[in-house]
């Protein structure tokens, strides 16, 4: 007789083992939930390979059981990091690691007689350390890499391991700094500004432009850390027009500087005079100014050019005053001021100030009898004026031109010359972090750019 069902009751106590069961007959949908517990679990059952990702919260570790053996090399316990954040000047003491807030300059003094081995770590906690830096002092007699300068974190969010060797070589920086008072090179654009053009005069006038501020591309070398003055020269006032009796110059445009170098002011432009008057001769400078009834002034030599010879008879056109490009013209052609530089082009253009890419044209010469006044030699120079257009244009700012010359007509009051535009100074250096400060501070083609319009101090 066939067996036809086994139940429960049919099976004796202990009777089925292992060896009565078939390979995967037992899945997941035969174990009661919560039926394995840690007793069915042999030890060192549990690998890697049967934890998921991610499976292991904070939750899930007791407090204190993860030490510095758990831990990657790359991650650094050897310090006692002080529970204080670093607020002021402090000393530090060997074996502590110090968080440091940036919200203004911090100093730290190293430990006085350190021995060999001995480590201290800062970092910033506060990521201001580009502006405010924090600088390590080697106190006293102490070295830093062999040498007495000190250290300085100047990257935000920077940190900086520091281990003592011996007296010769001192105190052994391991990351990001840099030495106060190390030497690197900076490339500076330096231009003066722009002098006015001459005004003109009621009963007749040849008026000259006003010469380019001088212009120098020159690389200085600066200290990390050091304080450097920078002068931006100003434009040249426009002279108000003038009677039937006054003759005036143009005035000089200002001197620009940076540690050193100094760019020479464009000089005014000249009026007509009746004899050999020297208001007639165009005014030295960076760029000469363009004579009036003389000759014009001379532009320094590296800087800019000559400013061109006035006309005082028919067509009674001033000259135009010299720019970096080139020499003003003469009154008896053009008047035209002398051209501007585009030689510094891809500076403009990486400094992201929206200004001029050509710098330091000549202004334009100021015409009587005609209508034809000399124009403005390029870079933001001004152009001349003429009996109907009275006043000479003015030169542009931040540009280093010059104005034009006023316009004279028969009668009355002649026209106020063109003043001359500001100067600008912009320094750049090549570098993959920013190193100073100071001016409008812009990054392009691998350079950082510190433009100033106006004087104000580049610290290294």
């Amino acid at each position: 007789m066939a067996i036809d069902k086994i139940t429960a009751d049919g099976i004796a106590d202990n009777a089925i083992g292992t060896d009565h069961m078939g390979t995967d007959v037992i899945v997941a949908e035969d174990i009661a939930a919560n039926a394995v517990t840690v007793s069915e679990i042999q030890d060192n059952a549990v690998t890697t390979a049967k934890i998921n990702a991610n499976a292991v919260t904070a939750a899930k570790i007791a407090n204190n059981t993860i030490t510095s053996t758990q831990l990657a090399t790359s991650v650094n316990l050897d310090y006692d990091w002080s529970s204080a954040i670093q607020t002021s000047t402090f000393t530090a003491v060997s074996g502590k690691g110090y968080f440091v807030n940036t919200g203004s300059a911090v100093t730290v003094n190293l430990p006085a007689s350190p021995s060999q081995g001995d480590k201290i770590a800062i970092t910033d906690i506060t990521g201001n350390a580009a502006t405010n830096n924090i600088t390590v002092d080697a106190n006293g007699s102490d070295k830093i890499q062999g040498g007495t300068l000190n250290l300085l974190v100047d990257q935000d969010r920077g940190s900086v391991e520091l281990i003592y060797s011996d007296a010769t070589n001192g105190w052994i920086p391991t990351s990001s700094h840099r030495n106060v008072g190390a030497p690197y090179n900076v490339e500076a654009l330096i231009i003066a500004g722009g002098a006015s053009g001459a005004p003109g005069r009621g009963n007749g006038n040849c008026t000259g432009g006003g010469g380019a501020g001088g212009t120098q591309n020159v690389t200085s070398s600066v200290a990390i850390g050091g304080s450097y003055s920078v002068v931006v020269g100003a434009g040249g006032a426009s002279v108000a027009g003038q009677s039937s009796t006054a003759t005036l110059q143009g005035n000089d445009g200002g001197n620009s500087s940076f540690n050193g170098t100094t760019s020479i002011g464009g000089g005014g432009g000249g009026a007509m005079t009746g004899g050999a008057g020297t208001t007639g001769v165009g005014r030295n400078g960076g760029s000469g100014g363009g004579g009036g009834s003389h000759a014009g002034g001379s532009g320094t030599s590296g800087q800019g050019n000559d400013g061109g010879f006035g006309q005082p008879a028919d067509p009674y056109r001033g000259g135009g005053g010299g720019g970096k490009g080139g020499a003003g013209a003469t009154g008896n052609t053009s008047g035209n001021g002398g051209s501007s530089t585009s030689a510094y082009s891809a500076w403009a253009s990486a400094t992201s100030t929206g200004y001029s890419s050509n710098y330091a044209g000549g202004g334009g010469g100021g015409i009587y009898y005609y209508n034809i006044p000399g124009a403005g030699g390029g870079g933001g120079a001004g152009g001349g004026g003429s009996p109907n257009s009275l006043a000479g244009a003015s030169g542009t700012n931040n540009t280093g031109s010059g104005g034009g010359g006023g316009g004279s007509p028969s009668t009355g009051t002649g026209g106020a010359s063109g003043a001359g535009g500001s100067g600008i100074v912009i320094i750049r250096y090549q570098s993959g972090t920013q190193r100073g400060t100071g001016g409008t501070i812009t990054q392009g083609g691998g350079y950082y750019y510190h433009t100033f319009t106006s004087s104000g101090t580049f610290t290294g």
